[in-house]
């Protein structure tokens, strides 16, 4: 997730769309612009990985992941959403619960009290 505009670039709340960009350069991946966002898809280890930009702003983005999981008929156990929590300090990442830090470009999962 993220808002559209140069404006919001490089801010905490754009996250989603720093990590949509790192996976499409890493992939070439090429997007083009569509109902509610840019997207764009490549093959993963047999699997078809769709990246989306919605091109609402955060606080509606779920419209733009709602559409675009009806017409690809996706599961919602299959999409993930990478967005901002400003509960959990810089540099560190929340995925199904756990918590994890990034130290030189790898993950390490943090035990919480």
């Amino acid at each position: 997730m993220g808002n559209i505009g140069s404006e919001y670039k490089k801010t905490r709340h754009n996250i989603g769309f720093e990590v949509i960009d790192y996976l499409a350069k890493k992939f070439e991946v090429q997007f083009t612009n569509h109902k509610l966002g840019a997207k764009g898809s490549f093959n993963h280890q047999g699997k078809k990985i769709i990246l989306l930009k919605p091109s609402t702003f955060m606080n509606r983005s779920g419209k733009s992941v709602r559409y675009w999981a009806l017409k690809e008929n996706l599961l919602v156990q299959n999409i993930l959403i990478v967005t901002d929590d400003l509960h959990l300090p810089i540099a560190l990442l929340k995925l199904k619960g756990k918590v994890y830090k990034c130290e030189d470009g790898k993950f390490f999962e943090v035990k919480r009290k």
